[in-house]
């Protein structure tokens, strides 16, 4: 089970001015966050970092971070997360890959 810990860690993409959100969730959870957030129309979108893990990153823009932030606490008892806290190469999530 997630254990409840200190605030998400924030990184900003200069380049494209999104804000990640990176976090850690339970791994029957993932789809959920998917649906949460991408329900609220153009506040975030989420992006599975690591399925096996349960990493997520949320993006949003600067304008809807503290909105995104709110959101993710008040669904914090029905959907726990924490901060995912190792370093991560920002370039890698906007990099396009064809498939």
């Amino acid at each position: 089970m997630i254990s409840e810990g200190s605030s998400p860690k924030i990184y900003t993409k200069n380049q494209d001015g999104a804000v990640l959100i990176l976090l850690e969730v339970e791994r029957p959870t993932i789809v959920l966050f998917h649906a949460w957030i991408e329900g609220y129309d153009g506040m975030a979108t989420v992006k599975t970092i690591d399925e096996g893990r349960g990493v997520i990153a949320v993006i949003t823009t600067e304008d809807f971070k503290g909105q995104v932030i709110s959101f993710l606490e008040s669904v914090r008892a029905e959907l726990p997360w924490r901060p995912f806290s190792e370093e991560i190469s920002t370039d890698e999530l906007f990099e396009y890959r064809e498939v």
